[in-house]
């Protein structure tokens, strides 16, 4: 377990507001994380959410749900965390606002952009009612708003200048909603400036700030690097063999993927995968696929495990290059660009495996890509997967694929074998990804629009693991931490983020092998040095007790820092 320690400053109740679930993207295991580390500082929380299944998290003692303004409580329970966490779900209604629209299992996502006003006001009317009536009673003494709309705004409202707002800001909302829209930039700042100190979880994220909202005090921005959960984020043991093992990954960790397929039902199943290659197999166009993917997208819960997780994973061999993406299947993430630079490592590594984890929009696009190469659909590869996406990189790629020579290179080595080689798994929880990454050899994180943190590298650092990333965002900060400490093991040149540019695909082909050779030459000792070296910068730099430690420190205002507050908070005042 994290060594906590004691913050200099122990509020008495926090506040913790976040309007989405608590599970899947780096926002929500952000929140649910922060909640776990305040609960084991001994500091009660009420957190404020739309997770419909809460009692799923170890440290909810418990559950409250919203009818209109009347809380009810569902349930009640002991754990053994020192501090209790009272879960709460507002009345919001049917829809709930989005920044990048994906599908949710009994709430209707719509864009903030798309939202009409009579929506908007639902929505943000059902949460400041349920705030309200929770701070009448409790007190508010700490409050922590996440995302810069409109979690703020709606604290704002609610708490009528009592306690301590403190924001903590992600990339998402500002990029993707706030950014270019006037009427959204006003929500923004009306909830912002009501704060007395702003988190970012990077420079690189304040700067954003900065540059979209430059109307706020950029005195009250201070940088807080989330934490890592270091307990499910960790190396794998040195061999991963159990008795019943026979394959790449421990038998335990298959177990508990098949028991989760068991026990949340209605994900993925193979009998989508047969249906999506027959099409791509048949497929006489863009048009008939792309109408075909999207029915198939709503026929099962994104947000379930797939039924076969576990059987697909056992097919890892132990003497297979594992390589894993988690995070969203999203065009913006870069997971096309890494499903399109697979086939130039296979043609140099062809043991290699790349495990990708994740939901999101992108998801029956990257299995018809899989499919197409599996095919040897080349045509339709090229005017689907790569030139119908706006990206320089996988157009660079298919002005190369027009050499026959190099067509049939690259399609040579991905045909009849990709699908064993790219496995798309769905979603995971944070145990069994943290014993998937814990067993990888790399993982990649290759996003091509900026990343306010990239919380993904840290974890893969707490697992022992080095990461490849892509440039020009928090990625950066990251690097830093690691690349010249890892170099020992691997080439320095190797550990810097990868440009996002027009070669990028072939770059992050060459840096993949380049980073497994290297690998390959470290002896058992050298490996187990490396794990233990990348842990150790994950716990000096990304512990959740030192994030916790310094989010509570702004309750004194910005001036604190991350150090202890002087004299008393505003919040005890």
């Amino acid at each position: 377990m994290e060594d906590v320690g004691r913050p200099a400053y122990m509020p008495g109740h926090v506040t913790l507001v976040h309007g989405y679930l608590l599970r899947g993207t780096g926002s929500n295991v952000y929140v649910r994380s922060l909640a776990r580390a305040l609960c084991r500082l001994g500091i009660p929380v009420t957190l404020i959410s739309q997770e419909p299944a809460p009692e799923q998290l170890d440290f909810v003692t418990e559950k409250v749900t919203y009818r209109g303004a009347d809380p009810l409580q569902v349930w009640q329970r002991e754990t053994d965390y020192p501090a209790p966490c009272r879960a709460v779900r507002p009345d919001i209604g049917a829809v709930l606002p989005v920044y990048v629209w994906d599908r949710y299992p009994d709430l209707r996502a719509v864009t903030f952009q798309d939202l009409s006003p009579n929506v908007l006001q639902r929505y943000l009317q059902g949460n400041i009612v349920a705030l309200q009536e929770e701070f009448s009673r409790q007190a508010p003494e700490v409050i922590l708003s996440n995302h810069v709309i409109m979690q703020p705004y709606y604290v704002a409202q609610a708490r009528a200048g009592r306690g301590a707002h403190i924001a903590i800001l992600h990339g998402s909302a500002l990029n993707f909603s706030v950014r270019g829209d006037a009427n959204l930039k006003r929500y923004a700042l009306a909830g912002l400036r009501d704060a007395q100190a702003l988190a970012a979880p990077s420079a690189h994220s304040a700067g954003d700030l900065g540059e979209v909202l430059k109307e706020l005090d950029q005195r009250l921005v201070v940088p807080v690097p989330p934490g890592v959960d270091l307990e499910r984020f960790r190396p794998a043991p040195e061999t991963c063999i159990e008795e019943d093992d026979r394959g790449r990954l421990p038998a335990s960790l298959l177990r508990a993927l098949e028991q989760r397929s068991e026990a949340v039902k209605g994900g993925r199943s193979p009998s989508i995968r047969r249906a999506v290659l027959r099409a791509c197999g048949r497929a006489q166009g863009i048009g008939p696929l792309r109408r075909f993917l999207a029915r198939v997208a709503g026929t099962y819960d994104a947000w379930a495990p797939d039924t076969d997780v576990a059987s697909r994973l056992r097919c890892l061999q132990p003497d297979d290059a594992l390589v894993v993406y988690f995070g969203k299947y999203l065009q913006t993430k870069g997971v096309r660009i890494l499903l399109a630079a697979l086939p130039l490592v296979l043609a140099r590594r062809p043991r290699t495996r790349v495990v990708a984890v994740g939901f999101g929009e992108d998801r029956e696009i990257l299995e018809a890509g899989v499919a197409l190469l599996e095919a040897g659909r080349r045509r339709l590869f090229i005017d689907y997967f790569l030139a119908d996406a706006p990206h320089p990189a996988l157009a660079s790629l298919a002005r190369a694929l027009g050499c026959p020579r190099f067509a049939d290179y690259y399609f040579g080595s991905a045909r009849n074998d990709i699908r064993r080689r790219f496995l798309l798994t769905g979603i995971m929880e944070q145990d069994e990804l943290g014993g998937l990454v814990g067993c990888a050899d790399l993982t990649v994180a290759p996003s091509i629009f900026p990343e306010a943190f990239g919380l993904v590298a840290a974890e893969a650092l707490a697992a022992g693991v080095i990461p490849i990333l892509t440039a020009g965002s928090g990625f950066e900060e990251i690097s830093r931490v690691y690349r010249d400490a890892l170099s020992p093991y691997a080439n320095k040149n190797l550990l810097y983020p990868l440009p996002v540019d027009e070669a990028l695909v072939f770059r992050l082909a060459g840096r993949i092998v380049a980073l497994l050779r290297d690998l390959d030459r470290l002896d058992p000792g050298c490996a187990r040095s490396l794990r233990h070296h990348a842990r150790s910068l994950a716990r000096e730099h990304f512990g959740w007790a030192q994030a916790a430690h310094r989010l509570l420190a702004l309750a004194d205002g910005p001036s604190s820092g991350t150090d202890a507050p002087a004299g008393r908070s505003p919040a005890r005042e």
